[in-house]
């Protein structure tokens, strides 16, 4: 069986509180969807675009920028990876130079302007995911997986929710108080991936070459994982 339960490490404060998700940027809101949240503002572009124009660019700019005024940790990475252009052993020891640094993440879209954005998760950007994948495009049926869990510990509540340009559903959910979530792949069940602590996200609106985009789901804050799913052990 799975494992999300948190691994005891003592309490570790959350980087990222209410105060520095404010309604205007395009962070999985806590304080519930705002008339300024990425779901209300859209992508910015054509979500089915699929390549890098001037008016992609500039939506990436725009929500890499608010992600990190929220607390959020990001950093550029190249269309159709989930890598970082940038290495940790030049940034610091960060791992994959993320950053909430206006002035250096201005630094890397000027220098990589088709960039996508990653988001590191993580008690310092205060968010885990859980992804799960579709028949279609990852030859494994995660919502299948996903709905026999819920018949076993209850449904997951509404929360901040991304769709890939593959139709992978991304869970957000907000850094539990104490412990830690690790990264895993179809450990819960086949085609549901979760990351954790040292996992990274591609969030909306980064761009698939030749698919699209991806794209917020919902308005909804980003909530607690329920307990009867943290307590899922191997």
């Amino acid at each position: 069986m799975p494992t999300l339960k948190p691994e005891n490490m003592g309490a570790r404060k959350r980087a990222t509180t209410d105060a520095a998700t404010p309604a205007d940027q395009s962070a999985p809101n806590r304080n519930g969807a705002e008339a300024g949240d990425p779901a209300a503002i859209g992508n910015g572009h054509d979500p089915d675009a699929g390549k890098s124009t001037k008016e992609t660019q500039d939506a990436m700019k725009k929500a890499v920028r608010a992600f990190a005024r929220a607390g959020l940790e990001v950093f550029p990475v190249p269309p159709g990876t989930k890598k970082s252009h940038k290495k940790g052993k030049h940034s610091n020891g960060r791992p994959w130079g993320k950053t909430t640094s206006l002035k250096e993440i201005n630094a890397d879209f000027s220098k990589w302007p088709e960039a996508n954005i990653g988001i590191a998760m993580g008690p310092d950007s205060g968010y885990f995911v859980i992804e799960v994948d579709t028949l279609q495009g990852h030859s494994v049926d995660g919502f299948a997986s996903l709905q026999a869990l819920e018949a076993i510990h209850g449904p997951l509540p509404e929360t901040r929710t991304a769709i890939s340009p593959s139709g992978s559903k991304h869970f957000y959910w907000n850094w539990p108080a104490t412990g830690t979530i690790r990264n895993t792949a179809s450990e819960l069940g086949p085609g549901i991936d979760v990351r954790g602590e040292g996992g990274m996200v591609i969030a909306p609106p980064s761009l698939k070459p030749g698919v699209g985009a991806y794209k917020w789901d919902n308005r909804h804050a980003a909530v607690d994982l329920p307990e009867a799913w943290l307590a899922l052990s191997p």
